[in-house]
């Protein structure tokens, strides 16, 4: 696994535009957060009990941060400044704790249920936001291989969405950094679906359309290094992305419902409900970025 230091206490020429950034990434992700917290909590076998201790404190204290996040007013440079040095340090120990618990559970030294593949997944996600904090501060990017993205360990173009207007001549490669790891992340949803949501049989259903699904995303996650850095082709990918986006958010609240309702086959599927609910609000997110991309490119 590859360090790099976190970003540190904002600096004074914080301006409007990155305050309004970095508290718009808290009201987003610090949720995601605390409920990656609580879905290790519920997916770690009950003999290990020091982290599921561990894991349960990162939920509360996530609980905690979002009800700050929720009252802080979005011009408030000094609440903004104060939030930043709490939710930085507690998101930066979650991201190593997750990254431990990867490694561990790899090498078999910790009884899960979570593969060991879904650790690195929502590791990266904390990194994405750790990331974004740091660029709204004024500080460097991670490398992209920690973001999970080709190329080595040239510096992430990555930003708050809500700076990304702001972009310039970098917004072409912003567009493809954004795409290459919003597209593995919602690949990798449709993985852990498949792989331990499904009774077997009885949601065959369920599997296939998730499949589908998938398989649609993957294609899109490999075309994505390969689109030409020019506006008229990013458009005209972005746009394929946001149709299959649109069709996968639906499919996943659609299913959410289902499943708090009991209306799918058995009733409940293998996975908490609040997974589905979860995936839905980070296809959100990404949708999100690709209308910001698509309106600063056009």
């Amino acid at each position: 696994m590859i360090n790099h230091e976190f970003p540190g206490p904002p600096a004074a020429s914080f301006n409007p535009a990155a305050t309004a950034a970095a508290l718009d990434e808290m009201r987003f992700w610090v949720r995601i957060m605390g409920e990656h917290a609580k879905f290790i909590r519920s997916g770690i076998d009950p003999s290990q009990e020091t982290t599921f201790r561990n894991a349960d404190a990162f939920a509360v204290e996530f609980d905690r941060l979002q009800r700050a996040v929720a009252c802080t007013p979005p011009g408030d440079f000094s609440a903004v400044s104060a939030l930043l040095s709490e939710v930085i340090p507690r998101t930066a120990a979650l991201r190593n704790f997750k990254a431990q618990l990867f490694k561990a559970i790899s090498q078999c030294a910790a009884v899960a249920e979570l593969p060991a593949a879904l650790l690195d997944h929502i590791r990266r996600e904390a990194d994405f936001f750790l990331n974004n904090l740091s660029r709204a501060m004024g500080q460097p990017a991670v490398p992209r291989e920690i973001l999970g993205i080709p190329d080595g360990g040239t510096p992430a173009t990555v930003l708050p969405r809500l700076l990304i207007p702001f972009a310039g001549q970098n917004i072409l490669l912003i567009a493809r950094d954004e795409n290459l790891f919003h597209l593995r992340i919602q690949e990798e949803h449709g993985e852990v679906l498949l792989l331990v949501a499904y009774r077997p049989k009885l949601q065959d259903m369920l599997y296939r359309e998730t499949a589908k699904f998938e398989n649609q995303i993957e294609t899109l996650h490999q075309q994505a290094m390969s689109v030409p850095l020019r506006s008229k082709a990013l458009l005209k990918f972005n746009a394929k992305v946001r149709d299959v986006m649109m069709c996968w958010h639906d499919f996943l609240m659609e299913l959410f419902q289902d499943v708090i309702n009991c209306k799918v086959p058995s009733g409940q599927i293998n996975t908490p409900a609040l997974i589905l609910d979860h995936m839905a609000r980070e296809v959100e997110y990404y949708i999100s970025v690709i209308d910001i991309v698509n309106r600063t490119i056009a």
